[in-house]
C-alpha cells in the first residue's frame, strides 16, 4: 500500500494549526477571526541543527550509517517519521518520498504504532500520517487519535484536534472524547489562542450534546486572555446551554466585567435573543445603559465605524425582554445619567403597547425642560399608543 502524501501533506505539515517550529505569540491575536496564531514546540521537538534525520534518535543511532551499511527497517521508519515534522524542505521532501515510494503493506499500522513514541518529532510524524490517511472505520486509528489529544507536545495535540474536526470523523467517538477536547480550552494547557477558539467552534457544532464541556467553556468565557476565544466560547454557549442558569450567567458577567467592548456588546445582543427568558439579566442590562464602550474595527475593515455602542445594544436587549423590563426602565428614567434616561425612554417606546404602564411617566417627561428628553418621550408615547 502506497502512502499518498503529496501537496496535502505539505499543507498539513506547514499550516495545520502550527508548523511545530514556532514559539507561542505573546500578543493578543488581531481582531479578525482568521488571524493565524504562532505554535509552540515541544521540549523534545527541536529540529536537528545539521538536518541529519538519523542523528540521536532515542540513542539508537548516533550518526548516519557508514558506506555499505543499511539501517534496520524500524530505525529507517523512525527517522522518516522525524523527517515528516522537519521545518527543512529537503528533509521533509525526503520523508514524503520515503513513504510514497517505499511504503510497504503495513499501511497505517506504522503510524499507529508510533503515536506514543518517546520522541515528540516521531509522534508528530505519526499523527501527520494518520491525518492524511484517516479512515473513520479503523478503530486503531480512532484510538490513536484520542491518545494524541492528551499528548504533552502541543503540535501533536493540535493535529489530533484537526483530525477530529474532519467531516467524516465518527460523531459518537467525538462525543465520547468531549472531556478530553474541552481541556484544550484551558490557556495553560493549550497556549495557542487560535486553537482554543477553534475548539469552542468544534463544540458548538454538536449543540446540546456538548454539555460536558460547559464548565470549561464558562471558565474560558470569564478568564481567557484572548478576545477571540471568549467570543467563540460565548457563541458556543448559546447553542449548548439548556437551562436559564447555563444560558444567562456568563453573558451577565461579561456584560459588566469583560474588558473588551466588542464582547460586552455581544453579551448584550445574546441576552436579547432570549427575550423574556432574559428577565433575570434585567439589572445588568440596565447598568449597561451607562456603558461608554464603542467597539473599534480596523481602518481597512469594510464594516469600520458601523459598530453601535454597548449601551445601545443593552437598550435594544431590554426592548426584546419586553414587559418584565418596563418597571425597571421607568425607574431608570429618573437616573442622574442623562444618557441612561434617554436610552430608557427609547427602549420603552420601542416596546410599543407592551410599555403602556409607562404612559404616565412619559407624559411627565414630555414636558421636560430638556428638549431631547421631551422629544424622545413624545415619540415614545406615539409608538406606545393610547389604550
Amino acid at each position: 500500500m502506497k502512502c499518498r502524501f503529496g501537496l496535502l501533506a505539505l499543507v498539513v505539515l506547514v499550516g495545520c494549526w502550527g508548523s511545530g517550529n514556532q514559539q507561542p505569540a505573546d500578543d493578543t491575536p488581531a481582531d479578525s477571526e482568521d488571524s493565524a496564531a504562532q505554535i509552540a514546540d515541544g521540549e523534545d521537538g527541536q529540529a536537528n541543527a545539521d538536518g541529519d534525520p538519523f542523528a540521536g534518535i532515542d540513542g539508537e543511532i548516533d550518526a548516519p550509517p557508514g558506506d555499505g551499511e543499511t539501517p534496520p527497517a524500524e530505525d529507517r521508519d523512525i527517522a522518516r517519521l522525524r523527517d515528516l515534522s522537519s521545518p527543512q524542505p529537503d528533509v521533509l521532501a525526503s520523508g514524503i518520498d520515503y513513504f510514497e515510494s517505499t511504503y510497504d503493506d503495513r499501511g497505517v499500522s506504522l503510524f499507529q504504532a508510533h503515536i506514543e513514541h518517546p520522541d515528540a518529532e516521531v509522534r508528530r510524524g505519526a499523527i501527520y500520517g494518520l491525518f492524511t490517511h484517516f479512515d473513520p472505520a479503523d478503530e486503531s486509528t480512532l484510538a490513536a487519535v484520542q491518545t494524541a489529544l492528551e499528548d504533552n507536545d502541543p503540535v501533536v495535540r493540535r493535529v489530533a484536534l484537526k483530525t477530529m474536526a474532519l467531516p467524516q470523523f465518527p460523531r459518537q467517538v467525538f462525543l465520547d472524547s468531549i472531556p478530553r477536547i474541552a481541556k484544550h480550552l484551558d490557556d495553560e494547557y493549550e497556549p495557542d489562542a487560535q486553537t482554543r477558539a477553534t475548539v469552542a467552534r468544534m463544540l458548538k457544532r454538536y449543540s446540546t450534546l456538548s454539555q460536558p464541556a460547559l464548565p470549561k467553556l464558562d471558565d474560558a468565557l470569564r478568564n481567557d486572555p484572548d478576545y477571540l476565544v471568549r467570543s467563540a466560547a460565548l457563541a458556543a454557549l448559546y447553542d449548548i446551554a439548556q437551562t436559564a442558569e447555563e444560558a444567562l450567567t456568563a453573558p451577565q458577567y461579561l456584560l459588566l466585567n469583560d474588558p473588551d467592548p466588542r464582547l460586552r456588546r455581544r453579551a448584550a445582543i445574546q441576552l436579547g435573543k432570549y427575550k423574556q427568558g432574559a428577565a433575570p439579566a434585567i439589572d445588568e442590562l440596565i447598568q449597561a445603559l451607562a456603558d461608554e464602550g464603542v467597539p473599534q474595527r480596523s481602518a481597512d475593515d469594510p464594516l469600520a465605524g458601523t459598530d453601535e455602542p454597548v449601551c445601545l445594544a443593552a437598550a435594544d436587549a431590554l426592548t426584546r425582554v419586553g414587559k418584565p423590563a418596563v418597571a425597571p426602565l421607568i425607574a431608570a428614567t429618573e437616573s442622574s445619567d442623562r444618557r441612561v434616561r434617554l436610552l430608557s425612554i427609547r427602549a420603552l417606546g420601542n416596546m410599543g403597547p407592551d410599555a403602556r404602564l409607562a404612559t404616565g411617566r412619559l407624559q411627565t417627561l414630555a414636558g421636560s425642560d430638556d428638549a431631547a428628553e421631551a422629544t424622545a418621550a413624545k415619540a415614545a408615547l406615539v409608538r406606545i399608543g393610547t389604550p
